[in-house]
């Protein structure tokens, strides 16, 4: 697998650095290609007619935003380590209404069709990113793609993560993460501008060594916890979640107000876990019903989806009609019969643009017999409003399970939340701005899992109520102070369900920064510090043999406020950013991602992305 990944890998690098540099540059020597010949779209705006183009991004306002939960604002967070499980801090329900496998711990690693670029390059387009942290840390990026004609365009991108062990390292390249993903794209449109084409194939292999958390609860002294050579709970456990997709997407217009289209897509997931032996590991585990030597469990699941409607533009007005069949099986190790289940939908997509400050839209589709999904949006130059209802199954693990270290089968009903959310917009130029917001979920049946990792439904329902702020401040020219916090409140109509919800009563993310263009316009920068603060709570805890988050009642998070400071340069089409990870932190101390788990140290991060146009 090693020698198979190097080729791939070296055959990209040799792919990437084989073209020449003869059309960069024309008779007079000046480069009349860039960023600015350069775009690319998503597939959801070819779906949607929005008909954007974007820029690729040579900005470097959010360069040193380099990991996924900086990138997600920290609405995400992960076990204190780059690559490890990842859960949403406030509640978020799924976007499949029907049959699901469940494992999403690594779903946010995974090139999918709301990521995947699909570009337009007046020249050959190539990137590389490169990110080294402090304790072995790296995450890197390989983009390559350009117009084999003026319509049609081929390309792929290359990433890799790879993270050394935080807590009882053997030493260098004693690796807790090593992940792979990759994925080839093209994009077609024909010279009438009436079809258009997109397709990928994409990969990952993703792996994680397993620590379970370091020994200790609440009594344990805190300087304990961060000690690198501290003891944790497994030494030999393993996760790997493996994924292929194959997606293509087809469309024609007879007119603008009439066009037809087609997608497909393919998902191929195989989530494992072993732990091989058991031996020392084997306090870990609150049962152990089929191997007292080693565990390896295993599911694969297999996604296949049609989709076909029609849609146009009339006016200021889209519309969308649609209708889907959905094939999805999942097979376990231990489980001789495998689960299938075939799904049809139908469903809309409205939306009207008043004018560039009214937009109104409205979407929902209709599981035939089942489950649905509603959502409405609106947006003008004052305030912004949205709902969404949805009815959603339980995942497919909540509903039946049999391993070395679980077993059940239930009957769970669907769940059902409502959401609710507004915000109201004040402004004074570009020197100031506030906007106040306000969100309402409520939550029936809700299916968590407890503290002994297994799968309940609550009875009754839990309300989220979540008031916050948003804060522009422009001091000068060059100075700005950015600052967002909510407050939430949980209740229910039984202590049960409102206890199936763990979220912080305050979340804030702060960024002050300076800018400033240099060397008559040469040289960007950007230099700030940004701050995350939670409050102290009851956080989730995490089994990694499900790969689920569940309650937990015997270790409380203690409040924290992350410091980063950071420094982001451009020049030319190369951009670095320095970063000082957790810059407060304590002596003999630091902070908790969630119970047992450790933040990273105070560390220095160095990035490097380079643009090439030629």
């Amino acid at each position: 697998m090693k020698n198979k990944s190097a080729y791939i890998f070296g055959l990209l690098i040799l792919i990437l650095f084989s073209e020449t540099k003869a059309q960069i540059i024309d008779d007079s020597t000046k480069q009349i290609y860039g960023a600015y010949t350069t775009f690319y779209t998503r597939y959801k705006d070819y779906l949607n007619n929005e008909e954007r183009q974007y820029e690729i991004d040579t900005l470097i306002g959010n360069l040193h935003n380099y990991t996924y939960v900086n990138k997600s604002r920290n609405y995400l967070q992960d076990l204190g380590n780059l690559g490890t499980a990842i859960n949403p801090v406030f509640y978020t329900a799924p976007d499949v209404i029907g049959a699901r496998s469940g494992f999403d711990a690594y779903t946010p690693y995974y090139h999918n069709s709301d990521n995947v670029r699909f570009y337009d390059t007046k020249s050959p387009y190539s990137m590389i990113n490169a990110n080294f942290g402090g304790g072995q840390r790296a995450i890197s990026d390989i983009v390559y793609t350009r117009n084999i004609t003026p319509y049609w365009n081929a390309g792929f991108k290359f990433s890799n993560i790879n993270s050394q062990k935080q807590v009882k390292s053997t030493g260098r390249n004693d690796f807790q993460v090593r992940s792979v993903a990759y994925h080839f794209h093209t994009h077609y449109l024909s010279p009438n501008g009436k079809y258009t084409g997109l397709g990928y194939i994409s990969r990952i292999n993703h792996r994680v060594r397993e620590q379970g958390g370091i020994v200790g609860d609440e009594t344990t002294p805190l300087f304990e916890f961060f000690d690198d050579a501290a003891d944790i709970y497994l030494d030999n456990a393993e996760s790997r979640d493996f994924r292929v997709n194959v997606f293509t997407y087809n469309q024609y217009r007879l007119e603008n107000a009439f066009q037809l289209y087609h997608s497909f897509e393919y998902i191929e997931n195989t989530n494992r876990f072993s732990n091989r032996p058991l031996a020392g590991d084997i306090n870990f585990y609150d049962r152990i019903l089929i191997s007292r030597d080693s565990t390896v469990d295993q599911s694969k699941s297999f996604d296949v989806r049609n989709e076909a409607g029609i849609k146009g533009t009339v006016g200021k007005a889209y519309y969308r009609l649609f209708a889907r069949a959905r094939n999805f099986r999942l097979n376990y190790r231990y489980i001789p019969e495998r689960f299938g289940q075939f799904e049809t939908y139908a469903g809309y997509h409205v939306r009207m643009r008043f004018d560039s400050l009214h937009y109104l839209r409205s979407e929902g589709e209709y599981l035939i017999a089942g489950n649905y999904k509603l959502e409405a949006v609106y947006r003008n130059k004052f305030f912004d409003a949205e709902f969404r209802r949805i009815q959603y199954d339980p995942s497919v693990i909540q509903m039946r399970y049999f391993g070395n270290h679980g077993e059940w089968i239930n009957n769970f009903r669907p769940v059902s939340s409502d959401y609710l959310a507004g915000s109201i917009n004040f402004w004074i130029k570009d020197v100031f701005r506030i906007r106040p917001m306000l969100s309402i979920t409520n939550v029936n049946r809700q299916v968590y899992w407890d503290e002994d990792k297994t799968p309940q439904q609550a009875s009754g329902s839990a309300q989220l109520l979540s008031p916050g702020v948003f804060l522009f401040l422009r001091m000068g020219d060059k100075i700005f102070l950015e600052t967002e916090a909510r407050y939430t409140l949980v209740t229910g109509t039984t202590q049960e369900a409102a206890d199936a919800f763990r979220i912080p009563d305050l979340f804030a993310n702060t960024s002050l920064y300076y800018t400033n263009e240099l060397f008559e316009g040469r040289l960007n920068l950007k230099a700030g510090i940004d701050v995350h603060y939670k409050s102290a709570y009851r956080a989730l805890a995490y089994d990694p043999v499900m790969q689920q988050f569940h309650l937990q009642n015997w270790f409380t998070v203690p409040q924290y406020a992350l410091v980063d400071a950071y420094v982001n340069t451009r020049i030319s089409w190369a951009t670095i950013f320095l970063k000082m990870e957790n810059l407060a932190q304590p002596e003999n101390g630091g902070y908790f991602t969630f119970p047992q788990y450790r933040g990273i140290a105070r560390t220095f991060t160095l990035g490097i992305t380079w643009s090439f146009f030629d």
